[in-house]
């Protein structure tokens, strides 16, 4: 019985006719920041509407998306941020290979946010490190978007990317900020969280600090001259 048991368990054995020496799978090495912003990714497949719509639109793969240096050691949130304006994460289940119902109303959509603003901001929250629930999740997110965007007035922008005072450039992309732990995004004062966003992107967000007030002292000399 035992014999018997062990060759049950036995792997399986390469066929007579097959060569002694496999090739291995080579997968296509990480791509660098462009992931996401020309073809198909090896690991994902999109409709042939979804692919015209981005060639017309300019609208990617959120595979490109980056973490921005300036994050404290113990941070419940992650802000990433792209050059490019890309697709929410959210609906990447409507954008594969088979054309989902609600395609081409989130093209749509999209089409209209392209044409109304400059800057595309997603609050997306995980439970992988707490285990928070959806209510939780759904709250955080909520949260650390208004969050968000008062750190950016703070900073001199309005939820679109404009300058409040109508002068300098605009602040041209994507921006996704991770809730990695809902429970503290929660609990976290609310002015402190506010403080802790306008900190990571002065530091991380390109060309945010470039179009602050002169008078602003916490620019460097070089940085106020540059400004003004």
């Amino acid at each position: 019985m035992f014999r018997s048991t062990l060759r049950r368990l036995r792997p399986p054995q390469l066929a007579d006719n097959l060569p002694a020496h496999l090739t291995n799978l080579q997968l296509p090495a990480r791509a660098g920041a462009e992931v996401g912003l020309t073809g198909n990714q090896p690991h994902f497949m999109v409709c042939d509407k979804v692919i015209k719509f981005r060639k017309q639109h300019k609208v990617f793969l959120p595979f490109g998306l980056r973490t921005v240096p300036g994050h404290p050691l113990k941070c419940p949130v992650r802000v990433t941020f792209t050059s490019a304006h890309v697709f929410s994460f959210y609906h990447i289940k409507y954008l594969g290979p088979c054309e989902h119902a609600l395609t081409q109303m989130l093209l749509d959509e999209y089409a209209e946010k392209k044409r109304a603003r400059s800057l595309w901001v997603y609050a997306q929250a995980a439970s992988v490190t707490d285990g928070s629930k959806a209510v939780v999740r759904v709250t955080s997110e909520r949260i650390v978007r208004t969050a968000t965007l008062k750190a950016l007035n703070a900073a001199g922008y309005d939820s679109t990317g404009s300058r409040l005072d109508g002068t300098g450039n605009l602040l041209y992309g994507t921006m996704r900020v991770l809730v990695l732990e809902p429970k503290a995004a929660v609990n976290m004062k609310f002015e402190t969280l506010v403080e802790l966003l306008l900190s990571v992107f002065r530091k991380g967000v390109p060309g945010l600090r470039v179009f602050q007030d002169p008078e602003d002292e916490s620019l460097t000399p070089s940085e106020s001259e540059s400004a003004a």
